[in-house]
């Protein structure tokens, strides 16, 4: 690629503003974009299918702490587990990447590889606050944490519950409903056949007659 050919790309200004002048640098980040494309494409559609099943395991988990109804969620969720204190995952760089993407535009940006060691953590919160809370300020707690548990994400330490849509912007915790109605719609075990299904070209005949399949 122009963009790797230092010799021949490295006058250019549009390429140096973009990748840099390190060439280490420029081809690392050249590959990185490359293959993280994917998992942004089309409102992240890959990353939300390729992470069904850990995200159906970790959902199992999640819901145990809600008002889910065990027996209509059990098709869908079938790990469904009693609440536990810590569930550990072990995975590759690529799933790091697929389940970031997962959760939308905000919360990585692809510029980056994942480094050895990374860390994805769920943290929850029991947000139960009424014996320290003011009665006049009650119904703002509510409010903010309806279903009384939130949960705080960090990726190699760093806080990003915030950049999940439909969390408090300023916030380092959630609640819990808003990354369960987040994965809610492509975490169900039940349906990952029929979002695996490749789409059929429709083939037919031109204007002349020649047979376009």
């Amino acid at each position: 690629p122009f963009a790797l050919d230092y010799d021949k790309s490295n006058e250019n200004q549009n390429i140096r503003d973009r990748f840099g002048n390190d060439w280490i640098k420029r081809w690392t980040q050249f590959h990185t974009e490359k293959e993280t494309f994917k998992y942004k494409h089309d409102n992240f559609k890959f990353s939300q299918i390729v992470t069904n099943p850990i995200w159906n395991d970790i959902m199992g988990g999640l819901l145990a702490f809600t008002n889910a109804d065990k027996h209509e969620m059990a098709e869908a969720w079938p790990d469904l587990r009693d609440p536990s204190t810590l569930t550990l995952y072990s995975a590759h760089d690529t799933t790091l990447m697929a389940l970031l993407s997962s959760l939308g535009p905000n919360v990585w940006d692809g510029t980056e590889w994942p480094a050895y060691a990374s860390m994805f953590v769920i943290e929850l919160y029991d947000t139960n606050f009424d014996s320290h809370v003011p009665q006049d300020q009650k119904w703002e707690v509510e409010e903010q944490f309806p279903t009384k548990v939130a949960f705080r994400l960090l990726y190699n330490g760093e806080v990003l519950t915030n950049k999940i849509s439909g969390c408090p912007p300023n916030e380092e915790i959630c609640d819990l409903d808003i990354l369960i109605i987040h994965v809610f719609r492509f975490s169900n075990v039940s349906e990952w056949d029929k979002q695996c299904e490749a789409m059929n070209p429709v083939i037919g005949n031109d204007e002349d007659g020649i047979d376009l399949g």
